[in-house]
């Protein structure tokens, strides 16, 4: 995942947001990248019961900012644009369609909602109602990211990690225990498929939402 650089310009929108001017294959394209439109994004992309042809809509109309453009950039190719959304998905939302390493996730849209709204107040007062559209996702995943152990999700993702499990010694198994006790309590209570399987999904996803948009534009 890239961050936009602190020189880049961003373009003004009609609707008095602004877009992230993304460079591909020597074409430049506008990504909505609010915080807003990534929670979306990703939401979508977590969401196996939608149909694909509403998942290509509701994708890329969030993703860019004049999709047909975009298609254009990919040279009117449904491999290309399913590329092109691959490289975005990735490179500006963080969302793996292949290609990439991953972590397991220590924090979750939907299931951590009231401790990312409580802990972004807490720790930097910003009011996620407000700022959610102003904000770019970037920006949000690292202030995600930099929260402090003391915040409620700070916490959360301290002791999900377990990374952070200290290691075992006849002098510490009070605090082994008492980490893996927060361990467990502060899980994620999902069932995810394996990296490679979902990897191999996204990418499939990918291509789907390509074509289904093609088909949308020649109806």
């Amino acid at each position: 995942m890239i961050a936009a650089s602190l020189t880049s310009d961003r373009v003004k929108l009609k609707d008095g947001t602004t877009a992230l001017p993304f460079e591909w294959e020597g074409e430049r394209v506008l990504v909505r990248d609010s915080a807003r439109n990534g929670v979306e994004i990703a939401r979508l992309f977590m969401d196996p019961a939608m149909p694909v042809e509403e998942k290509a809509g509701r994708v890329v109309f969030a993703m860019f900012a004049d999709p047909e453009d975009a298609y254009c950039a990919a040279d009117y190719s449904t491999e290309r644009f399913g590329e092109l959304i691959s490289a975005v998905a990735w490179d500006v939302f963080g969302i793996n369609a292949g290609g990439h390493e991953d972590e397991p996730p220590v924090w979750d849209i939907e299931q951590d909602a009231a401790m990312i709204r409580a802990s972004l107040r807490q720790a930097y007062g910003i009011d996620w109602d407000e700022e959610r559209g102003r904000i770019s996702w970037h920006e949000f995943l690292t202030l995600i990211g930099s929260l402090p152990i003391d915040t409620p999700l700070g916490r959360a993702m301290y002791y999900r990690n377990e990374k952070n499990r200290p290691e075992k010694t006849k002098y510490n198994a009070k605090q082994v225990e008492e980490f893996d006790r927060l361990h467990s309590l502060f899980k994620l209570n999902r069932t995810q498929k394996g990296s490679q399987d979902r990897v191999e999904a996204q990418q499939h996803a990918m291509d789907d939402m390509a074509l289904a948009f093609k088909a949308k534009l020649a109806g």
